[in-house]
């Protein structure tokens, strides 16, 4: 006589094959569920050494790696100040290079560079924010020499990975953050989420001409003409009346607004010639 599957109480039958089941799908959930834990805590450590290495790259001027073993280094640090948000990019885009942080994609400009520059990085560790972007949401890259440069956002627009549109000698300063999309799904597929801006024009050196209330000729680094003139109103009491004077090379014309906090820049420093 063939055995009768147990019956607990309440009347329920729990076959054989059913509890095997449970128990595989309960033993590859928390393998997936470790995979993930993994690759989010492998990424942000990866972070913590690669910070280390550029922070040493900008303080010798010579590529470091971050380990022993690495088969690429630390290029850039690419922030986004109003998220507070930032990454350090790696040299190539190959996929062991993916899985420590954003990579900058060969033959693609070097930062502020004419062309396009591209950092392509993975939607779930080191991209994330780019769900939170906006438009006019400004992007700082710092290269391997120190120099940093600013990005406003001007698009998003999601691809095929085949058909990107993404032309590295594309007339101006360019750049572009890329991952994949959507950034919610657990598998890859063939769409791309792009991040497009524009390098904000810096201007290096403005001289005030030497008035009694200044007391000599100074000098601002700005990155802003429109932020250069709201700073000379808030620090000199600058007016439109004597912006001629004060202010001899912005135009009239030029808008003050925008903010220093919402961008990221840091307050220029006085310098008395």
């Amino acid at each position: 006589m063939n055995a009768m599957p147990e019956t607990p109480k309440g009347g329920a039958v729990f076959h054989p094959a059913f509890r095997v089941a449970t128990i595989t799908a309960a033993l590859i959930g928390f393998l997936l569920f470790s995979q993930g834990v993994w690759i989010y805590a492998k990424a942000q450590l990866a972070q913590i050494l690669l910070e280390r290495a550029f922070s040493e790259t900008l303080a010798t001027g010579k590529p470091v790696k971050p380990w022993s073993w690495a088969d690429t280094w630390p290029v850039a640090r690419i922030e986004v100040p109003r998220l507070a948000q930032s990454a350090i990019a790696l040299h190539g885009a190959s996929g062991q290079a993916l899985a420590f942080g954003p990579g900058h994609v060969e033959r693609s400009a070097e930062p502020g560079g004419d062309g396009t520059t591209v950092y392509a990085a993975h939607r779930d560790t080191h991209f994330a924010f780019l769900k939170n972007v906006s438009i006019g949401d400004v992007i700082r890259i710092t290269g391997q020499d120190g120099q940093a440069f600013h990005y406003r956002i001007t698009a998003t627009e999601i691809v095929r990975w085949d058909y990107s549109g993404i032309d590295t000698r594309a007339d101006g300063k360019n750049l572009v953050l890329a991952t994949c999309w959507p950034f919610d799904s657990a598998t890859s597929g063939p769409m791309r989420y792009l991040v497009k801006a524009t390098l904000i024009p810096a201007i290096d050196e403005i001289a005030f001409t030497q008035t009694p209330m200044l007391g000599g000729t100074l000098y601002f680094k700005v990155q802003h003409a429109n932020e250069f003139l709201r700073l000379a109103m808030e620090e000199f009491g600058c007016q439109s009346a004597i912006r001629r004077s004060l202010c001899p090379n912005v135009a009239d014309g030029a808008a003050i607004s925008g903010s220093l906090e919402r961008d990221g820049l840091e307050k220029p420093t006085l310098v008395s010639a």
